[in-house]
């Protein structure tokens, strides 16, 4: 009998991430944990709702739990550079050193 998750992740906040000419696909998916950063400013970890504040320790719960793990950052594109740098010295202070920033593809 073979499974397969469908759903990763509920997101619950609303973001437009940015395009790139160029980008590169991650297929370790058993290794990931998902960061989404809404428009609104909203964080969210996986499926769970978090202040800036509260990063640090759910990450810190997330690394222990997955060895290795690869933080998918994304990031609505009007979001102020200041909140991501805010975000990034969070998970540093997780020790969640891998952080790929995920965008869209850009059309020819």
């Amino acid at each position: 009998m073979v499974s397969t998750v469908l759903k990763e992740v509920d997101v619950k906040v609303e973001f437009d991430l940015p395009s790139t000419s160029t980008a590169e696909k991650f297929d370790n998916r058993r290794l990931t944990a998902h960061v989404f950063v809404g428009r609104d400013e909203r964080i969210q970890i996986n499926d769970m709702l978090v202040t800036l504040s509260e990063v640090k320790e759910k990450m810190e719960i997330v690394r222990s739990r997955v060895s290795g793990v690869v933080v998918m950052l994304r990031v609505d594109k009007n979001v102020s550079m200041d909140l991501v740098n805010k975000v990034q010295i969070e998970l540093r202070k997780a020790k969640c050193l891998r952080v790929n920033y995920i965008s869209t593809q850009k059309s020819n």
